[in-house]
């Protein structure tokens, strides 16, 4: 093209620009205005489900159908993917074959859609049971170590420590606790607080779970060494008609565990128990008894080790 022809050629180029745009305009609207068919898959919605139930297999996500109508309503089916079938659940009982053609489809300008029909599938099988609720505990998988010098007080606390669950009541009655996701904290010297996720329960089981991640707390401290001097001794399942009185009657500890824990302790919050059943004729050393003490605490040593009874008859029978 010779440089004169193209100063022709762009010549009201505006003009030109404007006629070729509504000349678009103009066959786009006759094009849409035509009827056409279509085949797009559209989603399957269940609907209505019954009170008290609850939906236990998979449905198909979607159904192929075709459809008949102006080009624009076809037009948009397919860029606005609004279209569904509404999966009327409302008469099944257990279980059921729902026919997808005698269900609701849903389509924007309906009244430009003038025919549709299922390809496939041509049925949805459906099983529902009856749907229950019920609150299952947490355990942790949560490995904390700690660095020379301090330790780990108590457990981890949780929160929330336990989570509600829904779904078959045949599936959720085996369901009794959940686990955390395994994670490790090494070299720990102080309290810290994290979040951990949930292990995760078989899409499968199809259950509904409150919660899918817990927060913890893990109490470090220093390490601690203390006494604690005449803590009681108790015995236990002594006989009616028996005086048992235990020699010594009190004992002496030496406690480990983390320093504040340790310095609010005394001898009120430590048990020393010996059971009469355990008792042998003719112990000559006595017998070992039970420390009952608070969570965290370590009993390094009892003084003295060994505890005698005294037994004296009673006039009861």
């Amino acid at each position: 093209m010779t440089p004169l022809a193209e100063l022709k050629f762009l010549k009201n180029w505006r003009i030109k620009l404007s006629a070729f745009l509504v000349a678009i305009v103009c066959w786009f609207a006759i094009v849409t205005e035509s009827k056409y068919q279509y085949v797009l898959d559209v989603h399957v919605v269940p609907v209505n489900l019954p009170e008290g139930k609850i939906l236990v297999n998979k449905l198909p996500p979607t159904a192929t159908v075709r459809f008949e109508g102006r080009g624009k309503a076809l037009l948009a089916l397919r860029f606005g993917q609004a279209a569904n079938i509404k999966l009327d659940l409302s008469k099944v009982t257990s279980e059921a074959n729902l026919v997808l053609k005698d269900m609701e489809m849903v389509i924007p300008r309906r009244d430009e859609v003038v025919f549709w029909k299922v390809l496939s599938p041509d049925t949805v099988f459906v099983r529902l049971d009856y749907l229950e609720t019920k609150k299952i505990p947490v355990i942790t998988q949560i490995d904390v170590e700690t660095i020379p010098g301090y330790t780990q007080v108590g457990n981890i606390k949780l929160t929330p420590d336990s989570i509600l669950i829904s779904g078959s009541v045949n599936t959720v009655r085996r369901l009794n606790r959940i686990m955390t996701r395994p994670v490790a904290f090494k070299n720990q010297q102080s309290t810290f607080s994290s979040r951990v996720e949930l292990a995760k329960i078989p899409d499968s089981l199809n259950i509904m779970q409150q919660d899918l991640a817990v927060d913890f707390t893990v109490d470090i401290q220093k390490l601690m060494e203390d006494q604690v001097d005449e803590v009681p001794i108790y015995v236990e399942n002594a006989p009616g008609n028996r005086r048992v009185t235990p020699r010594p009657s009190t004992v002496k500890l030496t406690i480990i565990g983390g320093e504040q824990l340790i310095m609010g302790l005394d001898k009120r919050f430590f048990k020393a128990v010996v059971d009469y059943k355990q008792r042998k004729p003719n112990s000559a050393n006595g017998y070992k008894p039970r420390i009952e003490k608070p969570d965290g605490v370590e009993i390094a040593r009892v003084v003295p080790q060994n505890i005698k009874l005294e037994i004296q008859k009673t006039g009861r029978k």
